[in-house]
This record gives structure tokens, sequence and C-alpha cells, in this order.
């Protein structure tokens, strides 16, 4: 149990210092998530989706899907 919780602080921390949106939204989850019940917490996760589908990250994780390829992920 103990690893679990550092485990999880870790994954947290790395989350705060990245200002990368799907790590934002990744953070932003983690951080709503314990004052929310699962709908709000589903309608959360429906708005984070929409916000990155239109990232080109988003673009070409989907071309890549199509070509069979590994994606070029842009920092």
């Amino acid at each position: 149990m103990r690893a679990s919780v550092e485990m999880v602080h870790g994954v947290v921390w790395t989350l705060r210092r990245s200002e990368k949106p799907l790590l934002a939204a990744i953070r932003q989850s983690i951080t709503l998530s314990g004052s929310m019940n699962s709908n709000e917490a589903l309608a959360q996760a429906a708005d984070n989706a929409v916000g990155l589908a239109g990232t080109e990250n988003f673009r070409e994780g989907a071309r890549a899907f199509l070509d069979k390829r590994a994606p070029q992920w842009n920092d």
C-alpha cells in the first residue's frame, strides 16, 4: 500500500511540472477527482478529450495509427 501511495505522489509531482496539454489535463483530473461524483468526473474527462482532440499531437497520433507507424510527437 505504501509503495502505491509513493508511486501516485511521484506521478502527480511529475505532472505538476509539465505544461503539456495532455499532462495538464491528467493533472487536473487527478486534482479534482476527489471532490467529484462519477457523473462529474465523466463530464470532466469528456471536456478534456474534446479539448485535446484539437491538438497537433492528437492529429499526428491518428495519422500514425492509420499509417501503422510510430507517431512523431511535438514537444
